[in-house]
């Protein structure tokens, strides 16, 4: 998927550390406070289960008082304000990279890589050498096709992804990506950005289209671009209510320009969510898209059939996207 002639240009390190913290931003519940939603803990165990070290990935190591057992994680991580928790047992790195030596270097594609070496990750898990709190959602593990398939969906053959946050007038950060064959060529960031654009008016509901355009010229055609300020995406990036970024689209606070089919299939889906979880109050409570199961099951068994959906993907999206709701719903309580 990398190339090995990757370009990896284009950012300072303002810009640079601008980009990870979006990355970063998760969207949290209204009871959640600052200190609670960062953070996680790593527990080191023994081989009788007994902890042997532990630390938060903020505040440094800590003695784990009061750990007789993984059940205690959700009270650990409450008391040490941390939100996830990862459980080590000794040994387990260095039983992953014996597998990985004889697993991962024998595939020569970068994706079958990473691909092998998350499929030894849960194979260590479930002999209980690595444990995660919360359970992580057990969704299978695509194949390299699969992944070469989605890619061409979202990011076509010789065309540019686009993103580009500003702070008020100028830009904050931004991230441009081209794929030139089966491969990512070139990962560029706010500086590569303004040195094709040049000069700006400094309003991005109007510069946007003058950044489309230097970019489809200078780089590769503009697959989809994403465009907005800093404080209403980081906003965006941490509401999980349904019709959030459909709401910010209609409203012009998040610009995507040029859309392809699956962004307008993204918001209209967050749109039906939103309307659903609207009439099921208006109900008392019930809920709607559980009451429609039956005649959605029946309709993703149509669609499951239909080559245009499932034979592009090698997998049925709509299973996927339901696991996934039920699962961000299960999670918010």
């Amino acid at each position: 998927m990398l190339s090995r002639d990757l370009r990896f240009t284009g950012f300072s390190s303002s810009s640079w550390i601008n980009l990870l913290s979006l990355l970063g931003a998760r969207a949290v519940t209204p009871t959640e406070t600052q200190a609670t939603a960062t953070g996680y803990l790593v527990v080191v165990e023994n081989i009788d289960g007994t902890p042997a070290a532990a630390f938060h990935s903020i505040h440094g190591s800590f003695t784990p008082d009061g750990y007789g057992s993984r059940d205690d994680l959700p009270r650990l991580c409450e008391r040490q304000l941390a939100r996830r928790a990862i459980v080590v047992r000794r040994g387990a790195i260095e039983e992953l990279t014996e597998r990985a030596a004889l697993r991962v270097l024998a595939e020569d594609d970068y994706v079958a890589q990473w691909l092998a070496l998350l499929q030894l990750t849960r194979e260590i898990e479930r002999e209980g050498l690595l444990h995660f709190w919360p359970a992580r959602s057990p969704l299978p593990l695509p194949t390299a096709a699969m992944v070469t398939r989605a890619l061409d969906v979202v990011l076509p053959n010789d065309h540019a992804f686009l993103a580009v946050v500003w702070e008020g007038t100028e830009i904050w950060t931004a991230l441009v990506v081209r794929r030139r064959g089966s491969e990512i060529d070139l990962i560029g960031g706010a500086e590569l950005v303004s040195e094709v654009t040049g000069p700006l008016g400094g309003d991005y509901r109007r510069d946007h289209r003058a950044l489309r355009r230097a970019v489809s010229e200078a780089i590769a055609p503009v697959h989809i671009g994403v465009f907005a300020q800093r404080q209403q995406l980081m906003q965006l990036l941490r509401d999980p209510r349904p019709g959030a970024w459909t709401k910010a689209v209609a409203v012009r606070d998040v610009i995507i320009d040029p859309a392809p089919a699956y962004v307008h299939v993204a918001l209209g889906a967050d749109t039906l969510r939103a309307s659903a979880r609207k009439v099921g109050a208006w109900l008392g409570g019930f809920d709607v898209l559980a009451g429609l199961e039956p005649l959605a099951r029946a309709v993703r068994d149509q669609v499951a059939h239909v080559s245009s959906v499932s034979g592009l993907l090698g997998w049925n999206p709509l299973q996927m996207l339901a696991h996934r709701l039920r699962t961000r719903d299960s999670e918010r309580g």
